[in-house]
């Protein structure tokens, strides 16, 4: 029996999350100490460049996302390719901050934002039937990139002098992308057959019939972009403010620096798990359910981290939100997906992305002013489950006003 080539293009989303995420966001923390080494940059300093990186991303996802959905993959493989290894190489020669700091809030965004929303894009064109099952292989990307990438870049910064491991590492990302793009095919062809299985339902608004793709603010006007949209935005980047706590919490509970930075080893398997759990039934439940379902579990696990007095319980409470938050994600990629159609999911994601990275550095910034005004982080987690439980019942509201069909203009779409 034939295979069927989506799987392939699962593949090669993974390998893109992977190398692109890896040698750019997950690698930033590696070069810090070696870069205000040699700049003469303070910590505070030297972390600017990352907040350059998000706010470029941020502003460029969107204007990415509408280019993905008008502009053939491949060829946006192509130039991501070229771009990564530029700015990389760039990097590993700059002497001029500036420079630097140019680099990474435009070029070394356009490659990350480009190779992520690319990467899920194709997944929302290939699969309709398994769409939530290929989502979650695709996004492993993600915790690869952290486990595999990384470490290897680290080591490279050990055996080597920074400036050659940042070369080294554009050479290999452009090389790798450049060999995905090969294979890449934007969409299904006449004997490209998914699954002979009839699609499960799910609780989505029709999405547009035709291939062309709804213009961006048209997605914004639609009340289901909102509902489903900043619930699960807000979740997202309510993660990222946990995640920032947890050693301080673990400290706090008693453990040790080394004992309380397990932490995020554990919300990061958590979070593999989840997604495991997901390839696995992401296709056999109705996804809006199982993200209402999953926020209830968010809020519950903020009020394990209230109680959170021992590390017992702290490790408790972070492996749900890990858990969930795994489920929560490919689920939230494959709604989009089922929302706005498959011609459009570059420029949804892209307006989705915004809406993510706000509310990232909002929480992230209340997380501090919590703890610095109330000696505790009692009340973020108490903000967090109210939001969660209102989260919950957004999504769930979209149940209501949608339509019970996805689009199926993937399908139709020419190839």
């Amino acid at each position: 029996m034939r295979i069927y080539y989506g799987w392939l293009i699962a593949m090669a989303s993974l390998v893109i999350l992977t190398f692109v995420m890896g040698a750019t966001y997950h690698s930033y923390s590696v070069f810090v100490i070696p870069i205000s080494e040699d700049f003469g940059l303070s910590r505070a300093d030297a972390n600017t460049g990352l907040i350059l990186f998000s706010l470029g991303g941020a502003i460029l996802a969107p204007l990415l996302g509408k280019l993905v959905d008008r502009v053939p993959i491949r060829t946006i493989v192509f130039v991501i390719a070229i771009l990564a290894g530029a700015s990389l190489v760039t990097l590993s020669f700059s002497q001029n901050l500036w420079l630097s700091a140019t680099v990474l809030a435009i070029p070394v965004a356009i490659v990350a934002q480009g190779g992520t929303i690319s990467a899920t894009t194709l997944i929302a064109r290939w699969f309709s039937v398994y769409r939530g099952r290929a989502m979650a292989i695709a996004l492993f990307g993600m915790s690869l990139a952290g486990i595999l990438v990384t470490p290897t870049i680290a080591a490279g910064v050990a055996q080597l002098e920074w400036r050659q491991t940042l070369l080294i590492t554009g050479i290999v990302l452009t090389a790798v992308l450049l060999l995905i793009a090969l294979i890449i095919r934007e969409r299904p062809g006449e004997g490209d057959v998914e699954s002979s299985k009839p699609q499960p339902e799910q609780a989505a608004p029709a999405a547009p019939q035709s291939g062309e793709p709804v213009k961006a603010i048209t997605i914004l006007s639609m009340p289901q972009f909102w509902l489903l949209g900043a619930p699960s935005a807000a979740t997202l980047a309510l993660t990222s403010a946990v995640m920032v706590t947890l050693v301080p919490l673990g400290i706090g509970a008693g453990a040790s620096e080394t004992a309380a930075a397990s932490l995020i080893a554990v919300m990061a398997g958590a979070g593999f798990v989840g997604g495991l759990i997901t390839a696995w039934i992401g296709d056999r439940v109705d996804r809006l359910l199982l993200l209402a379902i999953l926020f209830l579990a968010v809020a519950g696990a903020a009020a394990l981290f209230y109680f959170g007095q021992s590390m017992a319980l702290l490790v408790t409470a972070t492996a749900v939100l890990g858990l969930a938050t795994g489920i929560a994600s490919p689920a939230f990629h494959a709604l989009i997906a089922d929302f706005f159609g498959a011609s459009s999911f570059g420029t949804a994601y892209g307006l989705m992305t915004v809406l993510m990275t706000g509310f990232s550095a909002l929480f992230v910034r209340i997380a501090g002013e919590v703890f610095d005004r109330t000696g505790s982080y009692d009340w973020l987690f108490i903000g967090i489950l109210i939001v969660e439980l209102a989260a919950a019942a957004l999504v769930y509201l979209t149940r209501v006003i949608g339509a019970p069909r996805p689009a199926a203009s993937v399908e139709a779409a020419p190839r």
